[in-house]
């Protein structure tokens, strides 16, 4: 499972305020879990979110996430949400604005399997 740390707390609190959220996620595969990856979040509902990733993932993977977002208008208060998701489609894009200076080049739309506690 992912963990918080108060130093990925701090980070949060900047970034979330210029975005729609972040994203910290393990690739799951064979019941092993993958390196811990971070995105920006493009779209979010109660079903899915769209994120940016400089690095293409297999459709049907699933993945473990950790997501970041503003809970009032002010963006203030952060709010974190853990789940499992499925890739459920990915595609390749110039205009991704990247994370930590990387210029990403996919995006990649997920949907909400189970929210984990």
């Amino acid at each position: 499972m992912l963990k918080k740390t108060k130093v990925r707390e701090e980070n949060n609190a900047a970034l979330v305020n210029k975005n729609k959220g972040i994203m910290f996620y393990k690739i799951l595969q064979d019941g092993s879990a993958d390196e811990i990856r971070e995105s920006f979040i493009n779209d979010i509902n109660a079903t899915g979110l769209i994120f940016e990733t400089h690095e293409p993932i297999d459709q049907g993977v699933t993945l473990e996430c950790e997501i970041y977002q503003p809970r009032d208008y002010q963006e203030d208060i952060i709010s974190s949400t853990y789940l499992l998701a499925k890739v459920v489609w990915v595609r390749k894009s110039t205009s991704c604005s990247g994370f930590n200076g990387n210029r990403n080049t996919y995006r990649v739309k997920i949907k909400f399997l189970t929210k984990k506690s």
